[in-house]
């Protein structure tokens, strides 16, 4: 198998997220030299300094998205790298708080996409009640992707499109203070609402992916969502009960976990620790060795 793989990533100042990440796609890779990666850093006004200096082997593509809302500024970083970085016809993006668990994972995904003629294979969301899928892993057909004019921004583009009628509280809710919108905006639909499985008049939390119902409303034969466990859930494979994460399933199997909000510390805040221990249970001390190679 000869197909290169594109893989945009967003760095944040917390660097060994995107390291060990980078680490482990490329150790459970079949086809590692087949792996691109592209990341992308957000220079806006403070979005702190990010350490780059053990990665300037890859694609850096440095963005002002101009956006102090973390979810609005996340997915127009995405969206820039997909419509001006990506050209090969598989493509990822991927949140850098993610690890990879399976080895040959490359292969098995672009055998899911193909074998059954799909777009997109991403992660469920973490969140029961958004009825749209988590943007933290998304494996793509990047031609197919870019001509529908994908985004993964929360609202915008087709607010003011005028497509979807979802209020006028977003854009005076976006005014509010920025800091503190970390996990999405929550306002009414008043339009179209059927395509979350709501009624208009709902409230709803917009984040980012959450246009993802509208790019793919009548294509639901085109994509799959990767279902997730929690650490209260049953029969978990990778997570421990009293460990931190989620982990993602393809066909019975896992494939990855992902720790949620990189703003926390890296091995100094408890919910990271919890995280990495799971992962340093998981893997062998060989393969530990060469995940934490380049991580301080």
């Amino acid at each position: 198998m000869n197909d290169i793989i594109q893989i945009g990533l967003t760095a944040s100042v917390e660097i060994n997220y995107i390291k060990l990440l980078i680490n482990s796609l490329i150790l459970l890779a079949d086809n590692p030299n087949n792996l691109e990666f592209i990341i992308g850093i957000d220079t806006g006004k403070g979005k702190g300094n990010v350490n780059l200096s053990d990665l300037m082997q890859h694609k850096i593509v440095k963005y002002d998205t101009k956006l102090p809302y973390s979810s609005m500024a996340h997915g127009l970083l995405m969206d820039y790298l997909l419509h001006n970085y990506f050209n090969k016809k598989f493509g990822m993006i991927i949140d850098s708080d993610v690890c990879f668990l399976r080895k040959g994972w490359d292969t098995d995904f672009i055998s899911e996409i193909t074998k059954n003629n799909l777009i997109y294979l991403g992660t469920e969301n973490i969140h029961k009640d958004r009825k749209f899928p988590g943007p933290y892993c998304m494996f793509f057909q990047t031609k197919e992707m870019q001509n529908m004019n994908y985004s993964t921004m929360p609202v915008q583009s087709v607010y003011y499109e005028k497509k979807y009628d979802f209020g006028k509280e977003f854009e005076s809710k976006l005014k509010e203070n920025y800091k503190n919108k970390i996990n999405g905006i929550n306002f009414k639909i008043t339009k179209n609402a059927d395509i979350y499985e709501l009624k208009n008049g709902d409230d709803m939390v917009f984040d980012t992916g959450s246009q993802f119902n509208i790019f793919f409303k009548n294509k639901k034969d085109k994509y799959k969502i990767l279902p997730r466990k929690r650490p209260s859930d049953d029969d978990l494979i990778f997570l421990h009960k009293n460990g931190k994460g989620q982990e993602f399933y393809l066909n019975g199997k896992v494939y990855l976990t992902h720790q949620g909000r990189t703003r926390k510390s890296w091995n100094k805040d408890e919910k990271n620790i919890l995280w990495l221990k799971q992962i340093k249970d998981w893997f062998s001390k060989d393969d530990l060795t060469i995940l934490f190679k380049n991580i301080k």
